[in-house]
This record gives C-alpha cells, structure tokens and sequence, in this order.
C-alpha cells in the first residue's frame, strides 16, 4: 500500500465516534451551479444534525472532482468539523484521475491538512473496469460505514459500474428500500433517449391535464348556474315578486341556462373530457417506459401501443438500446423499480386522504334536504287541506318555494357524486395500492453485482415491472371506464 506513513489499512466495519455523514455525487458539476450544490449539501447536513440531534460529525468523502470536494468544503468551512478521506486505491495511482490542475492541488490540500486516509483496495486497477470496481467499492464502503449518505446525482441510469446510481441502488437495498432524496444536478451527458421519453410525457400530462381543468370548469360551474337557475325560479314561482324585479330574474334564468348550454357545446365540440382520458393514458404509458428504460428491462410491444406511432417507436428504441447495453445493475434496476411502485403508492395514498369522506358527507347532506323537502311537503299538503293558520299565504309560498328548490338542491348534489365518482376510485386505489404491496414482494432480494444468480434477479425484475406495469394499466383502464360516460352530463343537469 502507497501513501502517508499515517494512512490507515482497509476496514469495512463502522468506526466508532461521532455521527458519519457520507457524500456520493457526479463529477461533472457546471462552475455555475457550484454554489447553489454546496448550499444544498449544507441544508441536507443540517437536517440530518438535526435528526439525530447532535451538532458533530465526520464527513466522509473521497475528494474525487465534483461533489465530494464541494462537501468537503462545505464540511471545514460551514460546520469546523473534519473529514475523513476515502481513497478507491494507492494515492499516487489515485493522483492519476485528477487531470485538472486546480483539482489536483486541492486533493493534495487535503491530503496534507488530513493525513490518516483510508484506502479500500490494495490491488492497482490494471484497466478501466478495475477501476471503476474500485470506485463501486468507495461507494459501498461509504454506504456500509456511514450513518447518512449525501447524494448528488443528474437522474440518469448508471453508464457502467461505480457510478453515483449503481451506489443508490445499494444504499436503496442496504437500507431497507429507504427513500433517497438526492440533490438534482444537470450534466453535459444528457441522455437523448430518456430526454424524448419525458418530453413526450410531459406533454401528454400537461395536455391531459388543461383538458380535465377546463372540462371540471364546465361541469361544476354548469350545476352551479343551474342550481341558481332553479332558485330563482323558485323564487318567482313560490313569492311572485313585483314584476321588474320577475322580470330581471326570468331574463337572468334565460342567461344562466343559455350560457350552461352553450359551455356544453363548447366543451363537446372541444372534446374536453376525450382528450383528458386519451391523454391521461397516453402519459401514463410514457412514464411506465422510463421506468422499463432505466430498469434495462425490454418492453412487450402489445396492440394497444401498436395504434400510437410514437408510442411504438419509444418502446422499439428502448428496446434495442437493452440489447446494445451491456452493462445492467441489478442493484439500480430494483431501486428503479421500487421507486415506481412507492411514487404509485404515495398517489393512491394521497387520492384515499383527499377523497377521504367527500361521499359520505354529501350523502348525508342529501339525506337532509329529503327529509326537508318530505317535511315541505307534509306542510304544504296539510296548510292547502285544512288551512289551520291565519297566515297560510306566507306558508304556502315558502311550501312552493321549498317543493322547486329542494329537489334541484338534491339533484345538484348527485350531479356532483355523478362525476366525482368518490366511493368507487377510492375502491381502486385501495386495490391497486394492494396490488402493488405484492407486486414488491416479487422483486429478488440483491446479494453482488456479477453474483452467479445474476440471470435469476433479471428475471424476477422483468416479471415484477411488467406485472407492475400490467397493475398500472388496468387502473387506468377501469378509470377510463367509469368515467368515460361523463360526457353526456347535459342529461344530469
């Protein structure tokens, strides 16, 4: 082993003393974007302190160009407190990947200033693939020693092993599936394919999503100016007031209705509600083939892709590029996957708690207004049969009134649980959270990269994706169906 007289042999086992705090990040850091980094690496620091309520650590880093050495500023200069190096190899061999000048320097900075480094392979790389198992072996060491890990990553998929995704797979698997909030980066090696996956993502969602906005406009301002409608028909049916003021009030009911008609036509001629459900599917199916691409899993081309060309496409270059790819990380490839199941949890989560009681709550209402329309009725029946009051005019005004609002009050309301749908998309999401609890129980448990059941974990990780994919898509289906007869609301209003 080369380096310091005072450098300390390979050790894999935790090291005793203050909180650990581990960085593993890309090289590739914009000068620009530099400052706004290490002002990240600073807030996540400082909640990590104050987590586990302490105000001391060492932070581990292994001063490659980029992230670590932005920590590692960020450690002496923001916090005092030291660092601990953690070199892939001998020094001098190490000493080679700094090209840069300035980089270079700073690594021998800080050598000097922390002469104890630790080194976690003996042997010098004899080629590019040693060398960055070596790295791999930096990020398992930080993963297996440090208490919290710091990553700084551009959302890409490993391009070979040792980089900052192939560790968050192995953080991901070490820690139990643990979420991983990493500070976003941007890179110069942008991914052309995985760009053109989400563009169109992103355009379908945003399309989907100014569809559902204005089609929701429609329908609820329609049973709002509607229910006005009625009321103030009741008003002048049940009160008949003096006749400028009917006949404003009639002149404001024509408007209302005509213009509730004319938003109904709009939105039909607009195709509001199709293209909401057509679109929603259509991003739903891009996001699913990121996960595929990022997973290195080849996509089954079914018929339903076959009717959209650039749909097709995608999953064509998809899969081509997992043939031409030979490098796979079972370690990324599971946490890929597992990132696809939790984000559809996390939102079938928050769709159970918006919903919530939403029907109940209205269904209660309801139940009220018919108990008072019955009331309304019974009065009404029983002041024009026996005529008991003295003021039976001012009774039998608010009877009518109550006889023409009520029941529209009622209709409105179903008109709102009509195309809510409430009760039965909280029935799916409760399924479908289920379905996917399973589906995560599918994927194999990792032991090494290159271990002899590598083949095996492929396998079981294509069956849980296409099965998850498979759970995804019929979600979707089910919804398309239950809401896709809510274009004819002009019969509910």
């Amino acid at each position: 082993m080369n380096g310091n007289a005072n450098s300390k042999k390979k050790s894999f086992s935790p090291i005793e003393g203050p909180l650990k705090i581990g960085i593993c990040g890309k090289r590739e850091i914009a000068y620009s974007d530099r400052a706004e980094v290490a002002k990240e690496i600073e807030e996540k620091i400082r909640t990590i302190l104050l987590k586990n309520n302490t105000k001391e650590f060492i932070g581990y880093t292994a001063l490659a160009i980029g992230a670590d050495t932005i920590f590692a500023e960020v450690v002496i200069q923001k916090f005092n407190q030291p660092i601990q190096i953690v070199l892939p190899f001998a020094l001098n061999e190490y000493e080679k990947d700094f090209t840069d000048v300035q980089s270079a320097d700073k690594l021998k900075e800080f050598i000097n200033n922390y002469q104890a480094y630790i080194i976690v392979s003996d042997a010098i790389p004899a080629n590019k693939v040693e060398r960055n198992v070596a790295y791999f072996k930096i990020g398992k060491y930080l993963v297996d020693n440090c208490d919290e890990v710091i990553f700084v990553w551009d959302g890409l998929r490993p391009r070979g092993i040792g980089g900052t995704a192939e560790i968050m797979g192995y953080y991901n698997e070490k820690r139990n599936n643990e979420h991983i909030p990493y500070i976003h980066v941007h890179t110069k090696n942008e991914d052309s394919l995985d760009k053109q996956i989400m563009d169109q993502f992103n355009k379908s969602n945003k399309t989907a999503l100014d569809n559902r906005n204005s089609y929701k406009k429609i329908w609820r301002s329609s049973i709002l100016f509607g229910w006005i409608a009625v009321l103030l028909f009741a008003i002048n049916t049940g009160f008949e007031p003096e006749n400028k003021i009917e006949v404003i009030s009639v002149t404001l009911e024509l408007v209302l209705i005509a213009y509730i008609y004319y938003k109904i036509i709009h939105a039909k001629n607009k195709n509001y509600h199709g293209n909401y459900l057509s679109e929603r599917m259509r991003a739903e199916r891009f996001r699913i083939l990121k996960y595929f691409y990022h997973a290195g899993i080849e996509v089954g081309i079914s018929d339903s892709i076959n009717e959209d060309i650039i749909l097709l496409e995608t999953a064509k270059q998809i899969n081509d590029s997992v043939k031409r790819y030979e490098y796979k990380s079972n370690w990324y490839a599971n946490y890929t996957i597992k990132s696809l199941i939790k984000e559809q949890q996390k939102y079938h989560q928050k769709k159970i708690k918006l919903i919530g009681n939403k029907a109940e709550f209205w269904e209660v209402i309801n139940n009220i207004i018919a108990v008072a329309f019955l009331l309304s009725v019974i009065m009404h029946f029983i002041n024009a049969a026996f005529e008991p009051f003295n003021n039976t005019e001012v009774i039998k005004e608010i009877s009518i009134f109550l006889n023409i609002f009520l029941p529209a009050s009622y209709a409105a309301i179903e008109g709102i649980l009509y195309f809510e749908e409430w009760e039965l998309l909280k029935k799916y999401s409760d399924a479908t959270y289920s379905g996917l609890e399973k589906n995560m129980a599918e994927l194999p448990i990792m032991i090494e990269p290159g271990d002899k059941d590598d083949n095996n974990y492929y396998k079981k990780q294509c069956s849980a994706l296409n099965t998850i994919s498979n759970t995804m898509l019929t979600d979707n289906k089910n919804w398309k169906l239950i809401l896709e007869d809510k274009n004819k609301y002009q019969f509910v209003i």
